[in-house]
Parts: C-alpha cells; sequence; structure tokens
C-alpha cells in the first residue's frame, strides 16, 4: 500500500535533508520495505529514481554515523538479493553501488556487520556475468580480498572471489596482476575450507593464462604452495590444485620448476580423494606434460616406483582420457632412453605395455607400438628383456593393425630387435609378416621399415632361406617400390637387391621382372649411397654370361656405367664397381664395339687402380683396342 501511495519518493526526499535523525529513520524506512516486501516490490524500490544517489550521499558526509551506516549497507545488502531480475543488479552497479560498498567496508565506522553486509551485497552483484567486469574494475574483487576476517562472511568473501574469477575477462585482467596471485596464496592457506576451494579454484583458472604462469618463475614458494595442495584431504581443493599443476606443466620453460619443487614425487604419491576422475585426468595430464623431453623428469620418473605404478593404474583406467594421458607418459618415459635399468618394476612395466597394444582403442595401441620402438632403439639389455617377455609376437599382431603410425612404430621396433636377434622374428614367423607389409603397404615409412627389415634378414645366411619361396614376389615389389618410393625405400630396395645378387643367383628372375630397369634407375641417380648399390648390382650381373650382350644392347647399361667412372662427385667405390662391370662386360667380345663408341677405354684408362684391377684394366683395354682396329 506504501509503495502504491508513493512512498518511496517521498522517504528519498526526506533521506536528502540535512537533519541527522531524519536521514536515519528513512533509511531505516527504507530498509523496512526492501525486506518486508516480496521480488516485484523490491525491483520497483531499486528502479526508484535517486534511491542509490541519495544512500551514497547519506554515508559520504564528513560526519561518520555507525548506525547510518549500518542502515545503509543492510539496505544495500536486501536490494542486492533481487536475483531473479538481471536488470535490476545491472541498474544497482552501473548506479555506483560498487565504489559505495567498497568505502562502507573500508571507512572509518566499519564494522563486522557492515563488512558482512557488504561482502554479501558484493557476492549477490557478482551472480550477474554481465556486470562481472564492471565490479572488477570499480574494485569489488579488491574488497573481497580485504574482507578476509573470519566469521559469518567468509563464505560470501569464498562465493563472490570465485564468482568473479569465472569470468573469462576479469581472469584476463587479473592474470597481469603479479601482487593478486600471493593473496590467493594466502587464501588456498588460510583453515576455513571454502577459502581454500576458492582460492585453489581461482588460481586453476588463472593458470589457463600464460602471461599468468610466467609468474611462477619468479615465486617458487607459490609453486610449492599449489603443490603442497595436492594431499588435501577435500576433492574440491585437490581437484583444482592438480588443475593448475596440470596447466602449469604444459609450459615448457616451468616444467623445471615443477620438477625442483617435487611435483613428481607429489603427484606420483598424493592419494586421489574419492577416486574423482577428474583429479585422475589431471595428474595423468601433468605427468605425460613432464615426461615430455625433459631427460631429468624421466630418470627420476624411472627411478621412482611410485611414479611407475602410478602410471601403469593411470594406463589401465577405464575413463579413456585419462588412459590415453597415462599411455602417452610411458611412451614419453621410454623414449630416449640409452641405458634402462631392468629391475623389478621393468617387467610389469612391458606387461602393461602389451596390455595397452591388445586395447581397443587406437590411439593407446599406438602409443603402445611407440614405447616398444622407443624401447628397441634403447640398448641391448632393453631388446634382450623385449624378447625375453614375448613382445615380439605382439609386434607382429600390430604390423596387420590398419593404422598406419601403429604399423610404422611396430616395424621400427622390429627392425631394431632382428638387429640383435634375428631369431626371434623366425621363431614368430613374423617374416612373412614383413614380407606381406613390404608387397601391400601404400605408406612410404612403412614400405622403408619393411624393406629394411627384409634386408636384415637376407644378410643372415641362415635366415636367408626362408626368404627364397618369397624372392618372385619381393623382387617384382621391389621393383614398384623403387620407382615410386622415397629416397631411403630407394637405398633399402637397393641393398635389398645387392643381397638378392651377391650369391651368384637370382640372376634370371631378377631380369623376369623388370629389375634390371630399376637397377640402372639406381645406377643413374645423382645420391651416392642408391649409385654405389646400383653400381654393385651391375657388377654381379655382368659377371652373367647369358646377360652380358644384353646388358650392353637391349638395357644399354654402358653410358650409365661410363657416366659413373667420369663423375667427378662420384664415390670412389661406385667407379670401382662399375669399372668391375664394364671389365666384365668386355669379356664378351660382341660387346667391344658399344664400349668403345661409348668411351669405356678411356674410363676405365682414367681411373686410378691399383693390384689385379690395374691388371685386368690394362689388359682388357688392350684386348678392346685390338678388336677395334
Amino acid at each position: 500500500k506504501l509503495l502504491k501511495q508513493g512512498s518511496i519518493s517521498e522517504l528519498i526526499n526526506l533521506s536528502r535533508r540535512d537533519n541527522l535523525e531524519l536521514k536515519q529513520l528513512a533509511m531505516e524506512s527504507l530498509l523496512h520495505l526492501s525486506t518486508a516486501v516480496d521480488e516485484v516490490s523490491r525491483r520497483a524500490i531499486i528502479e526508484s529514481d535517486n534511491l542509490l544517489g541519495a544512500a551514497i550521499q547519506c554515508i559520504a558526509t564528513r560526519t561518520v554515523n555507525a548506525d547510518l551506516h549500518r542502515t545503509v549497507a543492510g539496505m544495500f545488502a536486501s536490494l542486492s538479493e533481487c536475483n531473479e531480475c538481471d536488470d535490476c543488479l545491472a541498474k544497482l552497479v552501473s548506479g555506483g553501488i560498487v565504489p559505495a560498498l567498497c568505502n562502507l567496508s573500508r571507512g572509518q565506522g566499519s564494522c563486522p556487520e557492515i563488512q558482512a553486509n557488504c561482502v554479501l551485497s558484493l557476492a549477490n552483484l557478482c551472480s550477474n556475468e554481465q556486470v562481472q567486469i564492471t565490479i572488477y574494475r570499480q574494485g569489488g574483487l579488491d574488497c573481497l580480498l580485504d574482507s578476509l576476517i573470519g566469521g559469518a562472511c567468509n563464505r560470501h568473501v569464498a562465493i563472490g572471489v570465485r564468482l568473479l574469477a569465472s569470468n573469462p575477462n576479469v581472469c584476463k585482467a587479473i592474470s597481469t596482476n603479479e601482487s593478486i596471485l600471493t593473496q590467493f596464496i594466502f587464501m588456498a592457506k588460510h583453515s576455513f575450507l571454502d577459502y581454500q576451494r576458492s582460492a585453489s579454484s581461482v588460481i586453476g583458472s588463472l593458470t589457463l593464462n600464460k602471461d599468468f604462469r610466467s609468474f611462477f618463475a619468479r615465486k617458487d614458494a607459490s609453486l610449492e604452495e599449489i603443490i603442497g595442495l595436492l594431499s588435501h584431504t577435500d576433492c574440491c581443493v585437490q581437484r583444482s590444485a592438480t588443475y593448475a599443476t596440470a596447466n602449469v606443466a604444459e609450459s615448457v620453460a616451468l616444467r623445471p620448476y615443477l620438477i625442483r619443487c617435487n611435483a613428481l614425487h607429489a603427484l606420483g604419491t598424493m592419494d586421489i580423494v574419492n577416486n574423482d576422475i577428474r583429479t585422475t585426468r589431471n595428474v595423468s595430464r601433468a605427468l605425460s606434460c613432464l615426461s615430455s623431453g625433459n631427460a631429468e623428469a624421466k630418470r627420476i620418473m624411472l627411478q621412482d616406483s611410485n611414479i611407475v605404478k602410478r602410471l601403469i593404474r593411470l594406463s589401465r583406467s577405464a575413463d579413456s582420457i585419462a588412459q590415453r594421458y597415462g599411455a602417452l607418459s610411458l611412451c614419453n618415459m621410454c623414449h630416449g632412453q640409452d641405458s634402462f635399468t631392468i629391475g623389478p618394476g621393468t617387467k610389469a612395466l612391458i606387461s602393461c605395455l602389451i596390455f595397452l597394444s591388445r586395447y581397443p582403442d587406437p590411439e593407446v595401441m599406438n602409443l603402445a607400438a611407440a614405447a616398444f620402438a622407443a624401447l628397441a632403439l634403447g640398448c641391448d639389455d632393453s631388446r634382450s628383456k623385449l624378447v625375453e617377455e614375448d613382445v615380439v609376437k605382439h609386434l607382429i599382431r600390430m604390423l596387420k593393425f590398419p593404422d598406419d603410425q601403429t604399423t610404422d612404430s611396430a616395424c621400427l621396433a622390429i627392425n631394431a630387435i632382428i638387429l640383435t636377434s634375428k631369431e626371434a622374428l623366425a621363431k614368430e614367423e613374423g617374416i612373412e609378416s614383413v614380407i606381406s607389409l613390404f608387397k601391400t603397404s601404400s605408406n612410404s615409412d612403412i614400405v622403408f621399415g619393411a624393406v629394411y627389415a627384409l634386408g636384415t634378414i637376407l644378410d643372415d645366411n641362415a635366415l636367408s632361406e626362408v626368404v627364397v619361396p618369397f624372392k618372385n614376389d619381393i623382387i617384382l615389389s621391389i621393383a614398384h617400390k623403387i620407382e615410386s618410393g622415397s629416397l631411403d625405400t630407394k637405398r633399402a630396395g637397393g641393398y635389398l637387391l645387392s643381397l638378392l645378387l651377391s650369391n651368384g643367383k637370382n640372376y634370371e628372375k631378377i631380369e623376369m621382372v623388370g629389375g634390371i630397369s630399376c637397377i640402372l634407375n639406381l645406377a643413374s641417380m645423382s645420391d651416392n649411397e642408391c649409385q654405389e648399390y646400383g653400381a654393385f648390382c651391375l657388377a654381379e650381373l655382368a659377371k652373367n654370361d647369358a646377360l652380358k650382350v644384353d646388358l650392353v644392347r637391349k638395357y644399354e647399361a654402358v653410358p650409365s656405367l661410363v657416366t659413373i667412372m667420369s663423375g667427378e662427385c662420384t664415390a670412389n667405390e661406385s667407379k670401382r664397381y662399375a669399372a668391375m662391370a664394364l671389365l666384365s662386360i668386355a669379356e664378351d667380345y660382341e660387346t667391344h664395339l658399344a664400349l668403345g663408341e661409348a668411351g669405356a677405354i678411356g674410363a676405365l684408362l682414367s681411373m686410378s687402380a691399383e693390384g689385379e684391377l690395374q691388371y685386368r684394366v690394362s689388359k682388357t683395354s688392350a684386348r678392346v683396342a685390338h678388336s677395334l682396329r
């Protein structure tokens, strides 16, 4: 009834009088109205003209009246509870309520009751996202942080701080203020749990900003405080602390500081409260970041059994995100280990990787294959341990997996293992899988790995017989791969062809599938290694009496050999093989004319040869010259 009769305007006018007692009565009346009416009526009070101006004028007097300040603070708290209407809160903020609340809270007549009402008002106002950045700019956050007084307003301080810091624009503004980090660290150490929750949550949000993270490089003590919260018994605090730690660990420059503050040990030994899944994910993410590219971190992780056990548990987690980060950590930990310590945890680590290699998640399987490759490329002890734990059969199985990254890593691991233990591959019938991979794959890296593995196998006389049934298919596939493959594939293919020809066999098979054209292409390349393999193969082919004339007339190999002999940048070994090929071709009189026309005699004579090769050059040159008279 009073609202309908326009009593609000009258009370506002009375509050502007100079009489202090009249001001007090008018403000108390407005306070009673704001607390006794419903939301609609409270909204009408807020929208009244000059209400905030009159209230601010009452507290701006030189003479401090504690009762009047207490009444105004109570009215502000009551009006700020109009949460159903965002426009009302926005009107209060635009009307200047935030500076007034700050002045009330910090003024000479301030008391716990006034501070409590001011903090309550700020917390209510912070619930409106539209005005949060305005509240921050007008000093609302500083006022809340100055109100860490204990008592009933603690919860409201914590709520207001958390609401403000949840705004991205506020976080961006806060991130440029280094001193505010100290204040949040102080809140995190406070005995009041709500302060700890809010502070840790705010720090977690702020660590998303890369500029804010750089403060930790100058404040090791602050970083230690955050890491200390990892062992907190409250789930919310621990979750926020692990989130902040994981965010900081994403900065490569800050990882040494985390290691120096024993973050690895804390992450490895902390008890995850209630097995919270978000905490588990953040622990896994932090470990994966710290294990990436930092040799000191990898050394600590390998030596700390608690960390290894935690990573194994994480990689077996039912949560896919935590499992992927855990598998990535294991992969990073295995990478770059020149010396692998064989201990009680080694078998558990390899068993875990075997489990991951069978897991129906392509990314997890890919990480397991990469970890096996890293271990196989390490030292002899690690390779022997992989063979002992029967890892080879799992690598062979992964060769058939449709994902190229997994197949490439498995092929790389097999290549490293067979350098020291070729029998392990033959025992598991893996040679057939490597040959099949070589023939069917179109990925250049996988093809190179498969060709390289076959070359290693053929280099062993005992195992080369296993490949005999596949030789025709291998040679045919090599012919295609050399034409379309990468430079590494061409080099590996040339090495494989040289092994197939080095035993004095396979001449007819290579000619049948068009292998001689591939060999000539290799010999004509500018790459020294490919050229050397090509020249060697031609030298072997020229030993066959049935191919001497065909090499000259059908394949026109002599100009290529002469080019190799006369090249200024050609390696001496390639020149020697080319000379041997020309000398073998010259043994047939039908080739002498072609040799003379191509300038082979001049190329041979210009070569600086010694011993038996020099004698053969002289003798062959004379014979060819005689036949050309």
